[in-house]
Protein backbone atom coordinates (compact mmCIF):
# COMPACT_ATOMS: atom_id res chain seq x y z
CA UNK A 1 0.00 0.00 0.00
CA UNK A 2 2.80 2.45 0.57
CA UNK A 3 4.32 1.70 -2.82
CA UNK A 4 0.65 2.84 -4.34
CA UNK A 5 0.77 5.84 -2.06
CA UNK A 6 4.03 7.06 -3.52
CA UNK A 7 3.06 6.54 -6.94
CA UNK A 8 0.33 8.22 -6.67
CA UNK A 9 1.53 11.41 -5.14
CA UNK A 10 4.39 11.68 -7.46
CA UNK A 11 1.97 11.25 -10.09
CA UNK A 12 -0.23 14.25 -8.62
CA UNK A 13 3.13 16.40 -7.89
CA UNK A 14 3.94 15.48 -11.06
CA UNK A 15 0.95 16.73 -13.30
CA UNK A 16 0.90 19.63 -11.37
CA UNK A 17 3.80 21.10 -12.60
CA UNK A 18 3.18 22.85 -16.03
CA UNK A 19 5.79 25.65 -17.33
CA UNK A 20 9.07 27.26 -16.44
CA UNK A 21 12.04 25.94 -15.41
CA UNK A 22 9.90 22.73 -14.02
CA UNK A 23 9.35 21.15 -17.51
CA UNK A 24 12.89 19.36 -17.12
CA UNK A 25 11.05 18.21 -13.31
CA UNK A 26 8.20 16.90 -14.96
CA UNK A 27 9.62 14.53 -17.67
CA UNK A 28 11.88 13.04 -15.02
CA UNK A 29 8.70 12.57 -12.24
CA UNK A 30 6.85 11.26 -15.41
CA UNK A 31 9.89 8.91 -16.27
CA UNK A 32 10.05 7.83 -12.39
CA UNK A 33 6.66 6.85 -12.42
CA UNK A 34 6.85 4.98 -15.24
CA UNK A 35 9.78 3.15 -13.98
CA UNK A 36 8.34 2.51 -10.81
CA UNK A 37 5.37 1.38 -12.15
CA UNK A 38 7.38 -1.19 -14.15
CA UNK A 39 9.28 -2.17 -10.88
CA UNK A 40 5.70 -3.21 -9.08
CA UNK A 41 4.02 -4.88 -12.34
CA UNK A 42 7.52 -7.50 -12.36
CA UNK A 43 5.80 -8.82 -9.19
CA UNK A 44 8.35 -7.28 -6.54
CA UNK A 45 5.97 -5.12 -4.64
CA UNK A 46 8.39 -3.72 -2.75
CA UNK A 47 10.52 -0.45 -4.07
CA UNK A 48 14.04 -0.98 -2.24
CA UNK A 49 15.59 1.70 -3.59
CA UNK A 50 15.09 5.25 -6.01
CA UNK A 51 15.54 4.64 -9.68
CA UNK A 52 18.02 6.33 -11.28
CA UNK A 53 18.90 7.36 -14.83
CA UNK A 54 21.37 4.68 -16.51
CA UNK A 55 22.65 7.85 -19.18
CA UNK A 56 23.77 9.58 -15.34
CA UNK A 57 26.90 8.31 -14.95
CA UNK A 58 29.98 9.55 -12.80
CA UNK A 59 33.61 10.49 -14.31
CA UNK A 60 34.85 7.27 -12.71
CA UNK A 61 31.57 5.60 -14.50
CA UNK A 62 32.18 7.36 -17.50
CA UNK A 63 36.28 6.17 -17.53
CA UNK A 64 34.58 2.52 -16.92
CA UNK A 65 32.26 3.00 -20.03
CA UNK A 66 34.54 4.37 -21.93
CA UNK A 67 36.23 0.78 -22.34
CA UNK A 68 33.40 -1.43 -22.41
CA UNK A 69 32.34 0.91 -25.43
CA UNK A 70 35.98 0.13 -27.08
CA UNK A 71 35.10 -3.74 -26.59
CA UNK A 72 32.62 -5.25 -28.51
CA UNK A 73 32.89 -8.48 -26.37
CA UNK A 74 31.80 -8.53 -23.05
CA UNK A 75 34.26 -7.83 -20.47
CA UNK A 76 35.22 -9.27 -17.07
CA UNK A 77 36.35 -6.95 -13.96
CA UNK A 78 40.15 -7.95 -14.56
CA UNK A 79 40.00 -6.57 -18.15
CA UNK A 80 38.34 -3.64 -17.39
CA UNK A 81 41.00 -2.88 -14.40
CA UNK A 82 43.65 -3.38 -16.94
CA UNK A 83 42.38 -1.11 -19.61
CA UNK A 84 42.35 1.69 -17.20
CA UNK A 85 45.08 0.69 -15.50
CA UNK A 86 47.39 3.90 -17.48
CA UNK A 87 44.52 6.00 -16.88
CA UNK A 88 43.34 5.70 -13.54
CA UNK A 89 45.27 3.30 -11.15
CA UNK A 90 41.43 1.83 -9.68
CA UNK A 91 41.27 -1.21 -7.20
CA UNK A 92 40.13 -4.65 -8.70
CA UNK A 93 37.20 -4.19 -5.90
CA UNK A 94 36.35 -0.68 -7.23
CA UNK A 95 36.12 -1.61 -10.77
CA UNK A 96 34.11 -4.19 -9.33
CA UNK A 97 31.60 -2.09 -7.30
CA UNK A 98 31.27 0.83 -9.91
CA UNK A 99 30.75 -1.93 -12.20
CA UNK A 100 28.23 -3.54 -10.13
CA UNK A 101 26.25 0.32 -9.10
CA UNK A 102 26.45 0.71 -13.05
CA UNK A 103 24.35 -2.56 -13.50
CA UNK A 104 21.72 -1.86 -10.75
CA UNK A 105 20.69 2.19 -12.58
CA UNK A 106 20.78 0.05 -15.88
CA UNK A 107 23.92 1.54 -17.74
CA UNK A 108 25.72 -2.17 -18.20
CA UNK A 109 24.41 -5.87 -18.14
CA UNK A 110 26.74 -8.47 -16.93
CA UNK A 111 26.52 -12.00 -17.79
CA UNK A 112 28.38 -14.89 -15.38
CA UNK A 113 30.51 -17.20 -17.53
CA UNK A 114 32.05 -19.82 -14.98
CA UNK A 115 33.05 -17.86 -11.42
CA UNK A 116 33.70 -14.51 -13.32
CA UNK A 117 30.77 -11.68 -14.20
CA UNK A 118 31.47 -10.07 -17.92
CA UNK A 119 29.80 -6.58 -18.53
CA UNK A 120 28.62 -4.90 -21.25
CA UNK A 121 27.16 -1.29 -21.77
CA UNK A 122 23.40 -0.66 -22.47
CA UNK A 123 23.39 2.71 -23.23
CA UNK A 124 25.13 4.48 -26.29
CA UNK A 125 27.98 6.82 -26.07
CA UNK A 126 25.76 9.62 -28.00
CA UNK A 127 22.74 8.81 -25.10
CA UNK A 128 25.24 9.63 -22.43
CA UNK A 129 27.10 12.50 -24.10
CA UNK A 130 23.58 14.11 -24.59
CA UNK A 131 22.05 13.23 -21.49
CA UNK A 132 25.21 15.24 -19.95
CA UNK A 133 25.21 17.93 -22.33
CA UNK A 134 21.44 18.36 -21.20
CA UNK A 135 22.47 18.27 -17.13
CA UNK A 136 24.90 20.49 -18.01
CA UNK A 137 22.37 23.19 -19.88
CA UNK A 138 19.47 22.68 -17.10
CA UNK A 139 22.45 23.48 -14.49
CA UNK A 140 24.01 26.52 -15.95
CA UNK A 141 22.02 27.75 -18.44
CA UNK A 142 17.91 27.23 -17.73
CA UNK A 143 17.73 24.36 -19.78
CA UNK A 144 18.47 25.90 -23.11
CA UNK A 145 21.10 24.06 -25.06
CA UNK A 146 21.04 26.69 -27.57
CA UNK A 147 23.20 28.91 -24.99
CA UNK A 148 25.93 26.60 -25.20
CA UNK A 149 26.32 26.40 -28.90
CA UNK A 150 28.67 29.89 -29.37
CA UNK A 151 30.63 27.66 -26.89
CA UNK A 152 30.91 24.74 -28.72
CA UNK A 153 31.44 26.76 -32.07
CA UNK A 154 34.52 28.67 -30.59
CA UNK A 155 36.31 25.52 -29.66
CA UNK A 156 35.79 23.52 -32.57
CA UNK A 157 37.29 26.24 -34.41
CA UNK A 158 40.07 26.24 -32.15
CA UNK A 159 40.99 22.82 -32.50
CA UNK A 160 40.73 22.67 -36.09
CA UNK A 161 42.86 25.33 -36.36
CA UNK A 162 45.59 23.96 -34.28
CA UNK A 163 44.97 20.87 -36.36
CA UNK A 164 45.56 22.18 -39.61
CA UNK A 165 48.69 24.49 -38.19
CA UNK A 166 50.06 20.64 -36.76
CA UNK A 167 49.36 18.74 -40.28
CA UNK A 168 52.12 18.02 -42.32
CA UNK A 169 52.11 19.65 -45.61
CA UNK A 170 50.65 17.70 -48.65
CA UNK A 171 47.85 16.24 -46.09
CA UNK A 172 44.06 17.84 -46.74
CA UNK A 173 42.79 19.56 -43.79
CA UNK A 174 40.70 17.76 -41.70
CA UNK A 175 37.21 18.42 -41.63
CA UNK A 176 36.35 20.77 -38.38
CA UNK A 177 32.78 19.81 -38.38
CA UNK A 178 34.02 16.16 -37.18
CA UNK A 179 35.46 17.53 -34.14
Amino acid sequence: MAEARVLEGLHTESRSITSGNYSRTLCYRLGTLERLTELLSEGTGKLSHVVKDPRQVTPAEFAIIEVLWAHPQDLPVSAVKQELAPRRNLAYTTVMTLLDKMRRKGSVKRKKRGKAYYYSPTVKRQEVLNFMVQQFANSYCHGSRHLLEPFIQERRVSVGARLRMNAPTGHPDLDVELL
